[in-house]
């Protein structure tokens, strides 16, 4: 999943934006409620992803839908006739919803609202990841070995690579506090990874100098 989509969560909100989030959190608990019914949530929230990405590369910053001056009787046309046959039924009838009540503003919110419940719903919990290199695929998997054990939850990696990372790894998992035992592991790994990164800084300067 693109980590973009979840840079918003970790701000401290205002009331318009309590007032936002609780619109949200009500279109998405109908739209999951509607999807579980029907055995579709993966697939909608799969498609619900794609939609947000498109929205976001054609609105920079602002991951809005915008049908400025547009009958909203006009905008559910527009949308069944641009999206139906090319997403499910359902999510197509769930944005024509927002749009008859103008909330395709929302479209963001509702998307990150629906992933949370989602993902509680299933027993899982996001955890961004950030490190100076790309994780290696077994280092991922020790990664969530450590935090299924510590959390509870099978772990979904939001990976973000930062050359200014410093201490190779940071790990952060909402407010979550990890025992002293995980924060040695986590160390561990930090400190394996900057062992690695250190060895492809030398194997890439070894390769100029040949």
């Amino acid at each position: 999943m693109d980590p973009s989509l979840h840079e918003h969560d970790y701000q401290h909100p205002t009331v318009m934006d309590t007032d936002h989030q609780q619109v949200a959190d009500v279109y998405a608990k109908a739209l999951l409620g509607a999807t579980e019914k029907a055995g579709v949530s993966e697939q909608v929230m799969s498609e619900y992803e794609q939609l947000v990405q498109a929205v976001d590369s054609l609105l920079p910053g602002a991951g809005v839908f915008v049908f400025g001056g547009i009958p909203r009787d006009d905008v559910q046309d527009m949308l069944q006739r641009s999206l139906g046959g090319k997403l499910h039924p359902l999510l197509v009838n769930f944005l024509k919803v927002l749009g008859k009540h103008g909330r395709l503003d929302s479209l963001r919110a509702i998307y990150l609202a629906a992933t949370e419940l989602l993902d509680k719903t299933r027993g899982r919990i996001r955890v961004k990841v950030t490190t100076a290199t790309p994780l290696p695929a077994g280092q991922a998997d020790e990664l969530k070995n450590i935090l299924r054990k510590a959390t509870g939850a099978e772990p979904i990696l939001v990976a973000r690579v930062d050359t200014k990372v410093i201490g190779g790894l940071i790990v952060q998992v909402g407010d979550t506090v990890y025992d002293g035992s995980v924060v040695a592991q986590l160390e561990h790994m930090g400190s394996r990874l900057i062992d690695s990164s250190i060895h492809e800084i030398e194997r890439r300067r070894d390769r100029v100098g040949s």
